[in-house]
């Protein structure tokens, strides 16, 4: 694998997904630290969890758990964006299509980061809203829709990127 060791430039794009993604991270950290003294022993969550009673409650600490997991891959993606060379492509990557290859493959990864960041911290929100009996609907079709949004936006990069091969 002689693939040319680059790292694309960033756009502003780029930039602005990095920060939105951090920003709106410390924001649901912020939130369940926030919250945390207010809830009782005993909460209700949506996600699966192995010690979950058949009430469906966890321990309240346990609602750090999706805010945790999303920094352990959001910090993973993080790493692994600074080295485009290692990403598997449908293409052959020569000198001439691996900036813009490099380009879009990065830029997919941030969008990605965004995305799991918002999934988990919106976890955290409906938690701490249903603990403190708000149910919002709102936030149960977003969630129920993030699948579909996380198979699509890897598929539009994707297309992108071998639409505009410049071999």
């Amino acid at each position: 694998m002689n693939r040319p060791k680059i790292n694309p430039e960033k756009s502003k794009i780029d930039y602005l997904l990095e920060f939105t993604t951090l920003f709106i991270y410390i924001l649901f950290l912020g939130l369940v630290i926030w919250n945390y003294q207010d809830l009782p022993n005993d909460i209700s969550v949506n996600f699966n969890w192995p010690n979950k009673d058949e009430n469906g409650m966890i321990n309240k600490t346990l609602i750090f758990a999706p805010i945790l997991l999303s920094t352990f891959l959001g910090a993973g993606i993080y790493k692994l964006n600074q080295y485009p060379w290692l990403f598997n492509y449908l293409v052959t990557i020569t000198e001439k299509n691996a900036a813009f290859q490099y380009k879009y493959a990065t830029k997919m990864l941030r969008t990605l980061n965004l995305m799991i960041v918002l999934i988990f911290g919106l976890l955290s929100l409906q938690a701490l809203l249903e603990t403190n009996g708000i149910r919002y609907q709102g936030l149960d079709i977003l969630i129920k829709w993030f699948p579909a949004l996380m198979i699509s936006i890897p598929l539009i990069f994707l297309i992108k990127m071998n639409s505009n091969n410049s071999n």
